[in-house]
């Protein structure tokens, strides 16, 4: 072994003596020089052939507004409206948006038809001088009124843009879209959703996003046991395959594929109609024809979603007419109003049965207004209803009898009892969406030793007050449970919960009620 290893190193020392002090420069250009020369031009290819687009994903941007996006486009000043004749609905969003342009300092301008939105809005490519639209919006039909192009059904509409050349640029924010195509959409999708008159059916999608993780779990089992059951049931008849295949569509499904294994397996042709020859002595005699599968599988995908959907709105429906959204006759007026609100929790049509049950009165004939820039504090014992009414608002339960009536232009935020923070954040992570306009409610709220940790237990719902003002609506539902955050609620960082609010209310707004 050492006579190999002298040897060894007698020739790794010749070569290090070769190469490295007798053609020190030729060793250089080789091992060094050449090699790195390869990689620069190699990696920096694309920069000397790639056009000017800086294509992939971009850091967060601010979405402007169409205000911003007016004063961003560089004299385009006309916004061309077309209604198709459609008056109602139409009518007051393109006046809506009208006033926004006109306060803005450009010119909306209704026209009648595209051909003559066409003759005014001129490309790029058929003028020489600078076009004068920034946009348009083509209406096609709304829930109430069509054109003689289409019927009434749902709201759609088209946005014709035509705007000036340019690359896109994830590293900046003055894409043509983030300008003139988004800030345009945003407004028309604003003032769409501020009329309409039941806004339960967005908000039911808040209850659904809590609640989804359970069901989910509880139909993956549902489905995999219905999936599996027809192939582990060691005795069948024709009687139980009918009956699992018509009711249970997972069932079909697995009917249906393993059919053609039965004729694979007897080196037969597959028939849709039929079983193979009694002459193979099947043990598959029970099984229905495969066209018979194929029929459930139809009737089930044409039938099954509507008792599901009647099932859903008599069981879960929060849909109520005495939740509605009304538009303020002026900026002082209240954007929430209760009048003789009321919620009562009946009992189940089972309820009696074993033990007599009698229907809760939850809360009985409240009134109440809060205006903006109030802030309206519920305070009160556990299970005197501030959640309920809470829920009542945000749409999440039905009202029993009186009015709920809120303002829909700037939306509604809601941050419920229960907690909604991403454990895998930090505070200053979780509200880093408009950093500018919170850095006071971070420094209110937190100290600043726990500004860039997680928060755990009790704190999470402390980071809430600081989510406010990232929530970007007028009106802001906050619920919290005063006993349920422990000795936690006396000192929270720096300050204690009442100096927080107290710094809130000085900053944003003034206290109606405690």
């Amino acid at each position: 072994m050492s006579l190999l290893i002298r040897q060894i190193w007698a020739l790794v020392r010749k070569n290090l003596l070769l190469i490295c002090f007798r053609r020190p420069i030729a060793t250089f250009i080789r091992a060094i020089a050449i090699p790195l020369v390869v990689v620069l031009v190699v990696s920096h290819t694309k920069d000397f052939f790639a056009s000017p687009l800086k294509n992939g994903i971009s850091s967060p941007h601010n979405t402007r507004s169409l205000q911003e996006g007016l004063a961003a486009s560089n004299g385009r000043d006309i916004v061309g409206f077309v209604s198709n004749g459609m008056q109602g609905e139409v009518s007051q969003v393109i006046d809506a948006l009208s006033k926004t342009i006109k306060d803005a300092g450009k010119s909306p301008k209704q026209f009648n038809s595209t051909q003559e939105l066409s003759q005014t809005c001129v490309t790029n490519e058929v003028v020489d001088d600078s076009p004068k639209c920034f946009a348009a919006v083509v209406f096609l039909f709304s829930p109430k009124e069509g054109t003689d192009l289409s019927s009434k059904g749902t709201w759609n509409y088209t946005i014709r843009v035509d705007p000036p050349g340019g690359f896109a640029d994830v590293t900046q924010d003055r894409n043509n879209a983030e300008i003139y195509t988004v800030p345009l959409q945003r407004a028309v999708n604003a003032e769409i959703v501020s009329r309409w008159k039941s806004g339960q059916p967005f908000l039911r999608h808040c209850k659904a996003s809590f609640k989804s993780q359970l069901s989910g779990s509880i139909m993956v089992v549902i489905a995999l046991v219905f999936a599996v059951l027809p192939q582990t049931l060691y005795e069948q008849t024709s009687v139980v395959c009918g009956v699992l295949s018509f009711i249970f569509p997972l069932a079909t499904y697995t009917y249906f594929i393993t059919g053609p294994a039965v004729f694979e397996a007897y080196d037969f042709k597959m028939r849709m109609w039929s079983q193979p020859p009694d002459d193979t002595e099947d043990p598959h005699h029970w099984r229905l024809n495969n066209v018979i599968h194929w029929v459930f599988l139809a009737i089930q995908i044409a039938v099954y979603p509507i008792p599901a959907f009647l099932v859903e709105q008599a069981r879960f429906s929060t849909a109520s007419p005495y939740s509605t959204f009304v538009q303020p006759p002026h900026e002082h007026a209240p954007t929430v109003t209760l009048t003789s609100f009321s919620k009562t929790y009946k009992a189940g049509p089972m309820g009696g049965i074993f033990k007599r049950r009698r229907d809760v009165h939850a809360v009985t004939d409240m009134s109440r207004s809060a205006y903006r820039r109030q802030i309206l504090c519920l305070l009160g014992p556990n299970g005197s209803a501030k959640s309920t009414t809470m829920n009542c608002i945000a749409g999440l339960h039905k009202v029993t009898s009186g009015t709920v009536a809120i303002d829909p232009s700037r939306g509604l935020g809601y941050a419920p009892q229960n907690n909604v923070i991403w454990p895998d954040l930090t505070v200053e992570e979780h509200i880093a969406s408009r950093r500018g306009r919170i850095k006071a409610w971070i420094a209110a709220t937190f100290a600043n030793a726990m500004i860039s940790r997680e928060t755990q237990g009790g704190q999470v719902r402390f980071e809430v007050p600081a989510e406010g003002p990232s929530l970007g609506g007028l009106i802001a539902l906050l619920e919290r449970d005063k006993d349920a955050l422990g000795v936690e609620f006396y000192t929270v960082g720096k300050a204690t919960l009442d100096e927080v609010f107290e710094k809130i209310v000085k900053r944003y707004g003034e206290y109606a009620e405690k």
